[in-house]
């Protein structure tokens, strides 16, 4: 494996240390069967997660390692994940590959007790030059515009706000903190008695922020209108214009100096 995440980084995927968990690779049935040895760099990462997000990103990182550059697979869909056991820092990894790129995942620990299963994770190629694309083209496909809401509303809303909080310094423990913590607090007012809308202000330009957009997101589609999602300033035109876009029934927007913007 020597040399492997230094040559996957000139292809524009750029693990960081603690990312960098895939130690041993082997191949079965020419590319159709990959097992695979995994680990953290620190034990104490571990704690708190039911499988570390590193742990469980190395064990497909032999998707990539085996690619011949042209095109590289990254994960898509996942469709039936049972977590065994919590707390390992160590897997053996089996991945059996069918020829359109969907994948199953098993893995162990060290002493061969299963720890996840993936009946299929579908995949999806992505050109190595758009990884290598800095900065980011205005035109990209899936690129996120923030467009002036030009709407208008008499009168404004009742509403209850919560403030997401920001990371700190371990930025994977706090997001893992933080998206768990707003889950809490919109499963709590999901099953309140209440008609009034749950205001979720949540940065959308960092790791934890951009984890509770799209977790809220997906409650905002199971149940419609009961939650807006916001990110916004401490300037007070901003906090003013809040309840008129609260009234606007706009579910997601971005609030900078009291302007009002809708993603695009």
């Amino acid at each position: 494996m020597t040399g492997t995440y230094q040559r996957l980084a000139t292809t524009g995927l750029e693990y960081g240390p603690t990312f960098q968990g895939l130690h041993a690779l082997w191949r079965r049935d020419s590319d159709n069967r990959l097992l695979a040895d995994v680990r953290l760099p620190d034990t104490d990462h571990a704690d708190g997660y039911g499988i570390h997000p590193a742990l469980l990103d190395a064990a497909l990182h032999a998707l990539v390692a085996v690619s011949d550059g042209d095109e590289i697979r990254l994960p898509f869909a996942w469709t039936g994940v049972t977590l065994h056991a919590t707390g390992a820092t160590k897997l053996r990894v089996e991945l059996d590959i069918d020829d359109d790129g969907t994948l199953s995942l098993s893995a162990t620990d060290t002493s061969g007790q299963p720890v996840v299963t993936v009946d299929s994770l579908t995949t999806r190629p992505v050109d190595p030059a758009q990884l290598r694309a800095r900065p980011r083209q205005t035109d990209d496909l899936y690129a996120l515009d923030w467009l002036p809401w030009s709407g208008s509303v008499s009168s404004t809303s009742e509403f209850e706000r919560y403030a997401v909080p920001t990371v700190g310094d371990d930025v994977l423990a706090d997001t893992h903190h933080i998206t768990t913590e707003t889950l809490t607090r919109v499963q709590q007012h999901l099953a309140a008695d209440t008609t009034a809308p749950l205001v979720v202000e949540a940065t959308y330009d960092d790791l934890a922020g951009a984890a509770v957009w799209g977790l809220i997101r997906t409650a905002q589609t199971e149940h419609p209108n009961r939650i807006v999602l916001v990110d916004t300033d401490n300037h007070p035109a901003s906090q003013e214009v809040l309840p008129i876009l609260v009234a606007s029934g706009e579910p997601q927007a971005r609030i900078r100096d009291g302007a009002i913007t809708l993603p695009g």
